[in-house]
């Protein structure tokens, strides 16, 4: 039975890419013993491989012309016996789609120390492992609740993007309606704008300052004017 191991990055178009096709090459005779694949944890489907990621592999006598990213499914997690991440983010991003696969989830870094026995490396396996137990134990207790409430919270995007699709249709309505006022409306004011407003003397000099002072001043005359004229009618 073949042994399926599974590389991880963000876009698949570079990193595992490239995992996939050097450890292809790697194990040689042997490539018939395991079923070598990847994908990624924000992968589109169907995006080829990046040029640069298709030169670095063509020195190495390595064709990745053919290759179409694909993104990580639970799936893919569950029928893979070895899942290796480029790095923690990506290990993380899996541990959160599937805690229970937490024992089969190495960064590439991660599982080399392992080989080599690296005192750290082991260290924070240790952790990773008593932490997906965790992950478990707080799946079994809260993980209903958890995926009750994150659909809601789907639910509402949804409904959230629907009143801003009915809001601008709204908006579009509003804006046909008052479209030949508004027109008018620019028309005269075009070039005249500053006419009426009180302009704004904000880091200007005194002189600026000054003017605006007398700006006010006639307008508060008018308006004190029309003020007594309402109350002669």
């Amino acid at each position: 039975m073949k042994k399926t191991i599974l590389f991880v990055c963000t876009g698949n178009t570079c990193r595992s890419p490239m995992a996939e096709a050097l450890f292809k090459e790697m194990v040689g005779e042997k490539r018939e013993e395991f079923e070598i694949i990847s994908a990624g944890t924000s992968a589109l489907e169907g995006e080829p491989a990046a040029g640069e990621a298709v030169k670095a592999l063509e020195e190495q006598g390595i064709i990745l012309t053919g290759h179409r990213s694909r993104p990580v499914t639970t799936e893919l997690l569950e029928r893979s016996d070895l899942i290796i991440t480029m790095t923690r983010g990506h290990k993380e991003r899996l541990l959160d789609l599937m805690p229970e696969a937490g024992e089969k989830i190495f960064t590439l870094k991660e599982f080399s120390g392992k080989v080599k026995g690296n005192e750290k490396v082991l260290r924070i396996l240790e952790l990773d492992k008593e932490e997906a137990q965790r992950r478990k134990e707080f799946q079994a207790k809260k993980g209903q609740e958890e995926k009750r409430l994150v659909a809601r919270r789907e639910q509402l995007k949804r409904d959230l993007r629907e009143i801003e699709s009915q809001l601008l249709k709204l908006q579009k309505e509003k804006d046909e309606l008052l479209e030949e006022i508004r027109m008018e409306r620019d028309h005269l004011l075009r070039g005249k704008e500053k006419e009426l407003d009180i302009s704004d003397p904000f880091g200007g000099s005194l002189e600026i300052y000054q003017k605006t002072r007398d700006e006010i001043i006639k307008d508060l005359e008018n308006l004190l004017l029309g003020l007594k004229n309402e109350e002669n009618k």
